[in-house]
């Protein structure tokens, strides 16, 4: 029994819901969207992807200053999906970017930690992108910031 329900999702679709959604939950928020492509539809679970893209984009604005900057960019490259989440924020130190994906892994230490957090977010997208036979990386977002970058398989037309 699969822990989730497969069906066919454009993911370009659900990104730019979820963009339209954040927009309104956060009217300072700086938000855009691109996409390269004409096939975005992979083969997964539709809450599972949401929480993915949801995850990753609520933390790009949690961990930006006053002014969240976001670039949302959707790439059909053939075989997969590339998801590129942007943001203008902290960053995340490249001695730190392997464990955030660990369980309950929070980077710096109670002293220097400014969010409230379990550890969990970031687990749970990497192992959600895994059960999609996908894989997810961590990049500096040059000037400042981080972006994530998953790749997922398409769905064949």
């Amino acid at each position: 029994m699969s822990l989730f329900s497969n069906i066919q999702i454009d993911i370009a679709e659900l990104a730019d819901t979820l963009a339209a959604d954040l927009r309104l939950k956060y009217p300072q928020l700086q938000l855009t969207t691109s996409k390269k492509g004409d096939n975005f539809n992979i083969e997964g679970d539709i809450s599972g992807i949401t929480s993915v893209i949801l995850n990753l984009l609520e933390n790009a604005v949690k961990y930006s200053k006053d002014d969240p900057i976001i670039q949302l960019h959707l790439q059909a490259k053939g075989e997969y999906v590339e998801v590129k989440i942007e943001d203008n924020g902290i960053g995340i130190p490249e001695r730190e970017r392997k464990q955030v994906f660990d369980k309950f892994y929070r980077i710096g230490n109670e002293d220097t930690r400014s969010t409230k957090g379990t550890g969990l977010g970031l687990y749970i997208v990497n192992e959600i992108v895994k059960a999609h036979r996908g894989t997810i990386s961590i990049e500096n977002n040059i000037p400042q910031g981080t972006r994530f970058n998953i790749q997922l398989p398409v769905h064949a037309k």
